[in-house]
């Protein structure tokens, strides 16, 4: 339930957006969002999507990673990792992906195309080598 409840916030989240970036926060402890963030660099990851307006809706250009300490800091001990992000609709399609080296605690992820924001319900985020 609780992870229904989850997606469900993220794409209200989402939906709300107007040109701005929504985020939240994943912890290395538990089911959010869909993406089992069981994390060895970092204790969580923020991830904010860019949204752009257009004729059609909204779309999310980029994803922004940051890689956060048990207090909430920035840390650099993913740098030089690849973070591979995965986007979802619904009924378990992929709506997008992609993925970016870690680098100053942080990770941006550029979709060409942009994907349209209905499409999407949750974010996975995995931290490789």
């Amino acid at each position: 339930m609780r992870k229904y409840f989850i997606a469900a916030t993220i794409a209200l989240a989402v939906f709300a957006v107007s040109a701005f970036a929504a985020s939240l926060s994943v912890d290395g402890g538990t089911l959010q969002a869909g993406v089992d963030s069981d994390l060895t660099c970092a204790d969580s990851v923020e991830v904010a999507y860019t949204t752009t307006s257009t004729v059609d809706g909204f779309v999310v250009d980029q994803i922004d990673l940051a890689f956060l300490d048990a207090e909430g800091l920035p840390t650099t001990t993913c740098d030089g990792q690849t973070a591979d992000v995965a986007l979802w609709g619904t009924g378990g399609t992929a709506a997008g992906s992609g993925a970016g080296t870690v680098a100053s605690d942080a990770a941006t992820i550029t979709f060409s195309p942009s994907i349209a924001v209905d499409d999407i319900v949750e974010a996975h985020v995995l931290v490789r080598q």
